[in-house]
């Protein structure tokens, strides 16, 4: 019988008496030190079985196991540390588990109750049964094969603390502006989120999409509402329509009575640093347009008009390359997305799709389409998608600087490019291409006639 590798735990985290494990535990589950480069000083547990949910004492320091209905693949993913994950990420065959006796775990080791089904604990949506007919039917495409291999480069970098420098002030913003320009997309450090928050908000993450999928789907779960969770693509006729991603799209309303550790106050925390971080972004574009201040955007775009996106990208086997978001423009003024180092998101640039190599040191703040059509075109709202990953899953945030339906947009100089709108009348019109042609079309709905 092969066996399947459960966990790595660091070898700093044993030391200290977190994972005090015997080394003449049973068979069934067995420690082996690493030797694997990326995380030379660990432990790996090796056990035949896919061992699943394992009590959050050990969840920050795991990587976890999903798992499709027969039981008999593993795909490895992680909880926090990805370095890990992506040491020992594999696909490992588990011939039989039936005659296997389960010992009783050493002390200090606890594990949940095992589901006899594992369709209950799974916390994947069912893309294997929803889109078999799809995935069947498709012939090997070597236009999707060929996203796999797009080049990676590294996105233009600001240090937002030059801002603070006479010296420096006017060259960052001039960086921001062109980036804005000529990319539509760019990397901030130094950008004032801390650590604390983003790490925080990582861990409500984890929490949430660890739960099985049936529960995600129908109950109301660390303060998100199955009302506000989507997975795939309602009705794709093509791979190219199909994400292999599950959402949580979390509007930003005043709450009351929220308790300081509670994740709706992780998240309020989150989304008003990220607000503070786009106005001051927005600030600065817009006085590359001569002049102006941007305070028209951020009049209209509050707290409680711009939403949060929780993303999850669960490792996809499917070898002709589906995507895990297929590739869109944003329909917000700004989008500032934190994403780990798993990587897979790409955008065009000069006709071709180049893969954006992660850096987690950074935020991603990428042009929207209402900013392109404010702008007259002068900053670019750039297609992107996000790839699957065989083997990986890959976790994102997006915080999205949008106004109320209500608000006009129209451009800050003539003759427009674009016809002016609402936003609300923008989305309507997105929701109805894609209902009818199953692809968003976006701001070429709204050019002017003379454009």
């Amino acid at each position: 019988m092969k066996a399947s590798i459960v966990a790595c735990w660091p070898w700093r985290e044993r030391r200290k008496g977190y994972c005090n494990l015997p080394f003449n535990w049973p068979s069934f589950l067995q420690l082996y030190p690493s030797s694997h480069p990326h995380c030379p000083r660990s432990l790996a547990i090796i056990s035949p079985l896919p061992l699943l949910p394992i009590s959050n004492q050990f969840s920050k320091n795991l990587i976890s196991i999903s798992f499709d209905a027969p039981f008999r693949n593993v795909l490895f993913s992680t909880t926090r540390n990805q370095q890990m994950a992506n040491a020992w990420s594999a696909f490992l065959s588990i011939y039989s588990s039936s005659n296997l006796v389960i010992p009783t775990p050493p002390p200090g080791i606890y594990m949940h109750s095992l589901v006899s089904s594992p369709m209950l604990m799974d916390p994947n949506p069912p893309f294997f049964t929803t889109y078999k007919a799809l995935l069947d039917s498709q012939p090997h495409s070597s236009d999707i094969d060929q996203t796999v291999i797009a080049e990676e480069c590294e996105l233009p970098i600001i240090d937002l603390n030059c801002l603070n420098g006479k010296h420096h002030e006017e060259q960052c913003k001039r960086d921001v502006k062109v980036a804005a320009s000529e990319w539509g997309f760019f990397q901030v450090v130094n950008h004032g989120i801390s650590n604390s928050i983003l790490d925080r908000l990582r861990e409500v993450q984890f929490d949430v999409f660890r739960q099985p999928f049936q529960k995600k789907a129908s109950e109301k779960l660390l303060d998100f509402s199955p009302e506000n969770y989507r997975w795939g693509t309602p009705r794709p006729t093509s791979l190219k329509q199909l994400s292999w991603s599950e959402a949580y799209h979390v509007p930003l309303p005043p709450s009351t009575d929220v308790t300081k550790a509670s994740p709706r106050h992780i998240i309020e925390e989150f989304s008003t640093a990220m607000l503070r971080l786009a106005h001051q972004l927005v600030g600065i574009l817009a006085e590359g347009l001569g002049g102006y201040d941007g305070t028209y955007i951020k009049e209209n775009c509050t707290r409680n008009t711009c939403y949060l996106r929780l993303n999850r990208y669960p490792p996809c086997p499917v070898k002709t390359g589906v995507f895990g978001l297929i590739p869109h423009t944003d329909s917000s003024f700004l989008t500032i997305v934190r994403q780990d180092q798993v990587g897979g998101l790409q955008l065009m640039k000069d006709g071709r799709w180049i893969t954006v190599k992660p850096n987690l040191d950074a935020l991603i703040v990428n042009i929207g389409d209402l900013f392109q059509a404010w702008s007259n075109g002068v900053y670019k709202s750039v297609e992107h998608r996000v790839m699957s990953n065989p083997q990986l899953e890959r976790f994102s945030v997006a915080y999205f600087l949008c106004p109320s339906y209500d608000t006009v947009i129209r451009s800050y100089a003539e003759p427009a490019i674009y016809t002016k709108f609402s936003f609300g009348e923008y989305k309507q019109q997105v929701q109805e291409d894609v209902r009818r042609t199953g692809h968003k079309v976006g701001l070429s709905r709204f050019l002017a006639q003379s454009a």
